[in-house]
């Protein structure tokens, strides 16, 4: 039980290792694939504690894009948005580690630990050409908010719970 709690958790002021990392994918016509790559990505960066990468991603956001336009209008972008969330071990491993828990129960989870993906949310969007930016401004602010935020929280209050185990002298672990 413990552990899954731990893979929830990602944030602000943690160690590299255990910061989320997010790859974003774009399907679109050349033009608009790069320019919403971009500002998504841009955004990403701005969170300041976040990885934007493509490389064992806890995190994917996968966008197609699709021009919707007549004849003689360019009316917008209509866009799927879909997030997968990976887990991985690492972060259990990381507290554990810290936390100085027996040898033998880290290499248990190490030998045993299985990546996991899970569809997390898909959602549709429209934007005018001159609101793209903006747009995918709020795609990051949504994302943050109900997956990013909520797992810095607990990690800081999983730490809390953790000084205050310590901190209890019925609770103290002997020394080796």
């Amino acid at each position: 039980m413990t552990i899954l709690i731990f893979s929830f958790v990602f944030g602000a002021g943690l160690p590299e290792e255990i910061q989320p990392r997010v790859s974003v994918k774009v399907k679109a016509d050349e033009g608009v694939a790069g320019r919403i790559e971009s500002y998504v990505k841009r955004e990403l960066r701005k969170l300041g504690d976040v990885i934007v990468t493509d490389s064992t991603p806890d995190w994917e956001i996968l966008i197609l894009a699709i021009e919707m336009k007549t004849e003689d209008i360019k009316l917008g972008v209509a866009m799927s948005i879909v997030i997968l969330q990976h887990y991985r071990d690492n972060i259990a491993l990381h507290v554990l580690e810290k936390e100085k828990v027996d040898s033998n129960l880290i290499d248990y989870i190490k030998a045993d630990y299985r990546r996991l993906s899970m569809f997390k949310k898909q959602v549709l969007r429209f934007s005018t050409y001159d609101g793209l930016e903006e747009t995918c401004e709020d795609i990051v602010a949504n994302f943050d908010t109900e997956y990013l935020e909520p797992g810095r929280q607990a990690y800081f209050d999983v730490l809390d719970i953790l000084k205050k185990y310590e901190n209890d002298s019925t609770h103290k672990r002997p020394k080796k």
